[in-house]
Formats: structure tokens, C-alpha cells, sequence
């Protein structure tokens, strides 16, 4: 039989990492020696847990100003032409991945 392994998981949002990085630090995985564990958000639990939580943080509090401000213009002026907006995630390494 072949045996499958995995060097990384790249959870949903903050939470589900941290409990993953429980999980597997329970199960005697060394995070990041062995697996590394990356979530979504930055959030305050990514920024204290143990090991400090790698994430892709999506700027949700710009995403909210500018959509805000987009949906305010577009009911004073509904005319205007949309515009899109990228507003681009930003990769936060901290100690729970492996440093290539």
C-alpha cells in the first residue's frame, strides 16, 4: 500500500488553522518542522497564537471603506459608470511555515 503524506495545510480562516495546528501539534507533528499551517485573515488569534500563524491577509477594513464609499457614490450618482477595484492580499510569513 502507498503511504500519503502532506508537508502543509491551508485552512479557511484563522480559527480553523489554529485548531489544526492544535490538532496536529496533539498528534506529535512538529509545526512548521514538519507540516506547515497558513490560514486567511489577520486577525488578533493568527498574531498570538504558539507557533505565530502565517496567513493571507485580505485587508477586510479597506475592503469595507472603499466598498462603502463606492456604494455612497453610486447612490448620490447613479449614473456613474462602475469601476472595479483590486485591492491586492498581502502573504504574512510568520513562524508556523518553513521558510523557503
Amino acid at each position: 500500500m502507498m503511504e500519503h503524506s502532506f508537508d502543509g495545510i491551508l485552512a479557511a480562516d484563522e480559527l480553523s488553522a489554529i485548531y489544526t495546528m492544535n490538532t496536529l501539534q496533539q498528534l506529535g507533528f512538529e509545526v512548521p518542522k514538519k507540516v506547515s499551517v497558513m490560514g486567511f485573515t489577520n486577525g488578533p488569534m493568527a498574531q498570538s497564537s504558539n507557533p505565530g500563524l502565517s496567513v493571507v491577509s485580505q485587508h477586510a477594513e479597506r475592503i469595507g471603506e472603499i466598498s462603502f464609499a463606492m456604494m455612497k457614490d453610486r447612490l448620490i450618482r447613479p449614473n456613474k459608470k462602475s469601476e472595479n477595484v483590486v485591492i491586492q492580499p498581502e502573504l504574512v510569513l510568520r513562524d508556523s511555515t518553513n521558510k523557503i
